[in-house]
């Protein structure tokens, strides 16, 4: 019993003491609390040149009881760095203007603040204040702006060329640095960003995107780099490094732009970019000077003495196989070395053509008598007897004639030939002689021989009186700067004859090719070989290439 009375007495005494409880908290007023996450509040701008105002929310809670109106109640914000810089207070409000809490029901109030034109931190305080409360007792949120610039970033040159040339050897490179201007051959070059803001810009990547215009080809991070880059200081320009390696890149024309991704910006900032690259100059000289060789050696092929030589060369190799049938060994030895002396006048710059095919015409004149008068001793036995006593001595008189007086060693063979006719002509036994025989009166009764022409004498002063007008030594020393006058008449007839004229067919159909499908067509090769064989055809040109293989001579010569 005692314990049930003890038992209600402690339930009244709780009953009590939570009723002045109540009586106490609703005799102190309604409580104003903030969330925890807003303290302190922070807010986050960006001056753009358009926006000045920045905003927060800060979530308000009211507890026993309503709070119709609630008051708010600001100070200055000071810059952090720049005490003088402030915002003043009347610049930060609340939406709404007029603040009502519900009991329990916690609510979004949005702080903003204005006339921001000072980009950078800033510190001040909010106060929050329930109706009839001091502002001792005041609800104090601490306030932090940050307030950044948009980037204002710009490339100093807006397009910007590169030009490389690709040298993988020493001599190479030595000849690009002498040819080409100083940037062909540099590893780095550099282009400049101009950041016009007041805060420094953080460039977050940076890449070169390019295409090439006819070889499809891409440029990767390791055939162009970009920096590294640190920060774009406030309002300075800035460089930054953009290497280049040539080697690994195909020659040809990329376009593109250099793009650099920058804190802050929502599009990145890029430069217009051309890189061109180009093969080092070594193999262009080559072509070049080989083109040019190869002009000299066509003009050459156009000049008289190579005219000459190619016109009479023919000849000497027609009198060599003849001069081989002479069987009368001191004859053959002598002509020979007149042969010899023939080629020498071919090869010769000084020997003009008229002198040389006399000469020529001589040796064949006296070939044709020595062949006819060794074919007629080859005949002898076939013949009368009274004429195997009277040729033999009629041969020896027209021998005795060479080289000298080839018309008198002429006249005696027609001699020997009618003495043999007219015994012929006079015996009745002609038809009964033997095949042998009737193909030696042939022979002799043949064609008439070619008329023998001026004498070795007079072809001798012939040729001194040419001699004598190219005595003139700046003549001929000019002459042998003009061309190749030390190449042989055999070297032009069997070598350049053939090799230009094949040469220059071969180039000529190339340059036709390029022109009507290479140019004409989509894309092919950045101009390869095509661009060696312009270099090598403006070494030789065109119009030389085209005359010289209308002009050059038909004739053949016969071993």
């Amino acid at each position: 019993m005692r314990r049930a009375i003890l038992f209600s007495a402690a339930i009244a005494g709780v009953a009590v003491a939570c009723m002045f409880l109540v009586i106490a908290a609703q005799a102190a007023g309604p409580i104003l609390t903030v969330d925890p996450a807003d303290m302190p509040l922070r807010i986050n701008g960006v001056l753009d040149g358009q926006t000045n105002s920045f905003s927060g929310n800060v979530r308000l809670t009211v507890t026993g009881g309503d709070a119709d109106q609630v008051h708010f109640l600001a100070s200055d914000l000071r810059h952090a760095t720049k005490p003088e810089s402030m915002i003043d207070r009347s610049s930060v409000t609340t939406v709404p203007a007029l603040i009502s809490l519900s009991d329990g029901q916690p609510s979004d109030v949005k702080v903003t603040i204005g006339n921001v034109k000072r980009a950078g931190d800033y510190t001040g305080t909010l106060h929050f204040l329930l109706p009839g409360q001091p502002l001792t007792e005041a609800r104090t949120i601490p306030l932090e702006l940050h307030v950044g610039v948009k980037p204002d970033i710009e490339p100093v040159v807006a397009d910007q060329a590169f030009q490389v040339a690709r040298c993988d050897w020493p001599l190479d490179c030595f000849l690009a640095k002498i040819l080409l201007s100083g940037s062909a051959t540099r590893d780095v070059w550099h282009v400049q960003l101009d950041n016009q803001a007041s805060q420094p810009a953080t460039v977050t990547s940076a890449l070169a995107v390019m295409h090439s215009n006819r070889t499809a080809a891409t440029v990767t991070s390791s055939q162009v780099m970009i920096g590294p880059i640190k920060e774009l200081p406030a309002n300075q320009v800035s460089t930054v490094p953009v290497s280049i390696k040539p080697d690994s890149l195909l020659p040809d024309r990329y376009q593109g732009k250099l793009r650099f991704t920058v804190a802050g910006l929502d599009e990145p900032v890029t430069i217009n970019s051309t890189l061109d690259v180009r093969d080092g100059p070594f193999w262009a000289l080559v072509v070049i000077l080989l083109g040019i060789v190869v002009g000299r050696m066509a003009r050459d092929m156009e000049t008289p003495i190579a005219k000459k030589q190619v016109k009479l060369l023919p000849r000497w190799y027609d009198l060599r196989p003849k001069i081989d049938q002479i069987t009368d060994q001191p004859a053959r030895l002598r002509m020979e070395s007149e042969l010899q002396k023939a080629r020498t006048k071919i090869d010769s710059a000084e020997d003009i053509e008229d002198v040389v095919s006399k000469f020529l015409d001589n040796l064949e004149t006296e070939s044709n008598i020595l062949i006819e008068l060794q074919n007629i001793e080859a005949k002898l036995e076939t013949l009368p007897e009274d004429i195997q006593k009277q040729v033999p001595e009629l041969i020896k008189d027209a021998r005795s004639f060479l080289p000298d007086e080839p018309n008198k060693a002429s006249d005696k063979l027609r001699e020997i030939t009618k003495l043999v006719q007219e015994t012929e002509a006079n015996r009745d036994a002609m038809m009964s002689m033997d095949d042998d025989g009737r193909a030696t009166v042939h022979s002799m009764t043949r064609s008439p021989l070619r008329s023998a022409g001026p004498s070795l004498t007079q072809s001798q002063k012939a040729l001194d009186a040419a001699n004598q007008r190219q005595t003139d030594r700046w003549r001929r020393f000019l002459a042998g700067l003009s061309g190749l006058q030390f190449v042989t008449a055999e070297t032009r007839f069997w070598f350049f004859r053939p090799a230009l004229s094949v040469l220059l067919l071969v180039l000529l159909m190339l340059l036709g090719l390029q022109t009507l499908y290479v140019n004409s067509g989509a894309t092919f090769g950045v101009g390869g070989l095509y661009d060696y064989l312009g270099l090598f055809l403006w070494g030789i040109t065109a119009d030389v290439a085209q005359r010289t293989l209308l002009n050059l001579p038909t004739a053949r010569a016969s071993a």
